[in-house]
């Protein structure tokens, strides 16, 4: 089998590229092999500068769903504040402020980062060079090199341009399907979260633990497919919808028990002080001779003293349950709904590799008439 050696500027490929057209390997260093037909050089394994960025999915996909997630949080924080009072109206407008501002910062880091994560290639090593051709002293690149990323897509060198644009286009219509359907399920789960702890204090506990359980849930999923890891064993995978879900069956439980404690402490403040006005009330009429007025003073005092509410029944009663069980859904539609949204977005990124791989197998006979026969 023979491969083509490759020249500055040859089509490059990324299964994570959503920018829709192949980029350029080029050169940085002074070559002394210079392919006379293209008067460009030949590159060996240290060339690794690419054109411009592909647009890297991965950063697209996490910064995205980190924005859409804490923008949705931050709405349903916006609505509680608007009918919540006092104290508990200032906890939703600041988990309101903190959640929306997350959202700007996530969708400032995901744009620098789309344009730059492709500078991770110059940390790249090439595979699959000539076993014996040195150019320059270093390995001799062919067409069938490949680069695995540091962010996980893995490189290709096409030399046939109408090939590799085909390829680019296939690729990127995969990834941003892959990409549509993770924000998707971000909005669909923030709206969940938001939901299942919709009170101040549920919000409160619920939002800074779902950033949490996304941030860590996309590094493990990302780790997991650099490892070609299986991602649907729950032991296997802290996956956001998990780790969310964990937190989300108590949270509105505890935001019921807080809040109610709340309540409680606002009517056993109010019944103490009406209490001590018949009480002071029944001390002036007894003083002024009215012996009947301040009987019915202290009656009302007395009265008041036993509508004290229960501490147990005002704090776990059915708000409690109703919070504990709408916690449990949430949990069990987060679940479901970030599994089904990574199964599909797990089929997208296979078809991404069988186009890449069928673009390098239909590339195989192409070259520049500078060819390796059987290169080890």
């Amino acid at each position: 089998m023979s491969y083509s050696y490759v020249h500055e500027g040859a089509n490059v490929i990324c299964t994570n590229m959503t920018n829709g057209k192949p980029l350029q390997i080029g050169i940085s260093r002074v070559s002394t092999v210079i392919l006379a037909s293209k008067k460009a050089p030949l590159l060996n394994i240290d060339d690794r500068k690419i054109s411009d960025t592909f647009s890297c999915k991965v950063a697209s996909k996490f910064w995205g769903g980190l924005q859409i997630l804490t923008a949705v949080i931050a709405v349903a924080a916006l609505a509680v504040a608007t009918v919540a009072t006092g104290g508990l109206a200032l906890v939703a407008a600041g988990v309101m402020l903190a959640a929306a501002g997350t959202s700007i910062v996530a969708g400032v880091t995901g744009l620098y980062k789309i344009g730059h994560d492709c500078d991770a290639t110059l940390n790249g090593t090439w595979m699959l060079p000539h076993g014996g051709v040195k150019i320059d002293k270093k390995k001799a690149l062919l067409n069938q090199s490949l680069m695995n990323c540091p962010k996980g897509g893995v490189v290709s060198i096409i030399i046939d341009p109408v090939i590799a644009m085909a390829a680019a286009k296939e690729i990127t219509s995969n990834n941003n399907a892959e990409i549509a359907a993770h924000l998707t399920s971000q909005a669909i789960i923030g709206v969940i979260t938001a939901a299942t702890a919709f009170t101040p204090i549920g919000l409160l506990v619920a939002a800074p633990i779902a950033v949490y359980g996304y941030i860590d849930g996309e590094n493990s999923k990302e780790e997991a497919a650099k490892k070609n890891l299986p991602i649907w064993r729950w032991s296997d995978v802290g996956e956001s919808a998990k780790t969310e879900g964990t937190i989300n069956q108590p949270a509105g439980a505890i935001g019921a028990v807080v809040e109610n404690g709340i309540n409680l402490t606002r009517t056993n403040q109010q019944i103490t002080r009406e209490m001590m006005e018949f009480n002071t009330q029944a001390a002036m009429r007894e003083a002024a001779g009215d012996a009947a007025g301040a009987a019915n003073s202290r009656l009302a005092a007395d009265i008041a003293s036993r509508s004290y509410p229960s501490t147990r029944s005002a704090l776990v009663g059915k708000d409690f349950f109703k919070g504990l069980g709408k916690g449990i859904a949430g949990a069990i539609a987060n679940y479901l709904i970030d599994r089904g949204s990574d199964s599909y977005e797990a089929a997208k990124a296979k078809d991404s590799a069988k186009a890449s791989r069928m673009a390098n197998f239909n590339d195989d006979n192409q070259n520049i008439n500078v060819v390796a026969n059987n290169p080890s």
